[in-house]
């Protein structure tokens, strides 16, 4: 049965108003609701909704029929090319579980924080943005009539929000301010399978050695000059969300990406431009960041 089905109802003094039973793709066959509490959040958690003259459940991406079946296809088919793109849960509902929402996975208490920051960004286009029951980050809006540096962000903050990989975004004050911000990606075939990045918000300034010239002149020798040079870059917890955000689009790619991808949130955010530096360059790419 799917992870959060709501099988029971039970009253305020304890008494059990409603019982549900499911088949293995949401079908009740067992409903006992003698005080018709109408509660339409059933299988997985899932909203019923009747429409076409059928039972469907709101998947938030997709409408799913009680028969493993969705009404559209799979907007992430392409990953999964021996499965029908209508399929729900590879055809295994009793041992897997298809959220059918976003993934970016933001615990409540910090979902507000996230609002904060996209309305920084994208101004009036963050009404569009919300966070489902799961706590994954949906967009219902239009980027018709966003700026090239919001539609750059967007773009890449989607392609995060659509992956099936999911990434878990935590703000904490604890966290060594030296560090500011910290990423670590899923590595495939071992224990860690999501994204998880952690943010001190109340980080202003962090300290970065940018590369010069020199560091680009082969063979290195001093007599070129010095290859870094410390640096103190202005920052803020927006800044930071989308510049580690940029480290899950761009992993296992070369880091100056996601300096290019920062960027763009720094210019809307009127902050100083962003220099390569020495773990964020063409010729760096890394797994753990910080």
């Amino acid at each position: 049965m799917a992870s959060g089905s709501v099988r029971v109802v039970v009253g305020a003094d304890g008494t059990v108003i409603k019982h549900n039973e499911f088949l293995p793709y949401g079908e009740l066959f067992n409903n006992n609701d003698p005080y018709l509490t109408n509660n339409d959040y059933l299988y997985g958690g899932k909203e019923l909704q009747k429409k076409f003259g059928i039972n469907l459940y709101d998947s938030q991406a997709r409408f799913q029929s009680n028969t493993g079946m969705f009404l559209s296809l799979d907007p992430l088919a392409e990953k999964y090319y021996g499965i029908s793109p209508y399929s729900y849960c590879a055809g295994n509902p009793v041992n897997l579980v298809d959220q059918g929402g976003d993934t970016i996975h933001v615990a409540a208490e910090d979902q507000g924080l996230v609002l904060k920051i996209l309305e920084k960004v994208f101004d009036k286009f963050a009404s569009g943005f919300k966070f489902n029951k799961e706590g994954n980050l949906e967009y219902t809006g239009t980027t018709k009539g966003m700026s090239k540096e919001q539609k750059k962000t967007f773009n890449g903050l989607k392609g995060v929000m659509d992956d099936d990989v999911v990434t878990n975004i935590k703000f904490d004050s604890s966290l060594d301010p030296k560090k500011a911000a910290i990423t670590s990606l899923a590595v495939e075939n071992e224990n860690q399978k999501d994204n998880n990045i952690i943010i001190n918000p109340n980080v202003s300034s962090v300290k970065v050695f940018e590369i010069t010239d020199a560091y680009y002149i082969t063979p290195i020798d001093a007599k070129n000059g010095a290859r870094f040079k410390e640096t103190s870059i202005q920052t803020n917890d927006c800044d930071l969300f989308f510049h580690e955000l940029g480290h899950v689009i761009y992993a296992g790619q070369t880091q100056d990406k996601v300096i290019k991808y920062n960027n763009y949130v720094r210019k809307i955010l009127n902050l100083p431009k962003r220099r390569m530096d020495e773990t964020h360059n063409p010729n760096v790419k890394n797994s753990l960041y910080d």
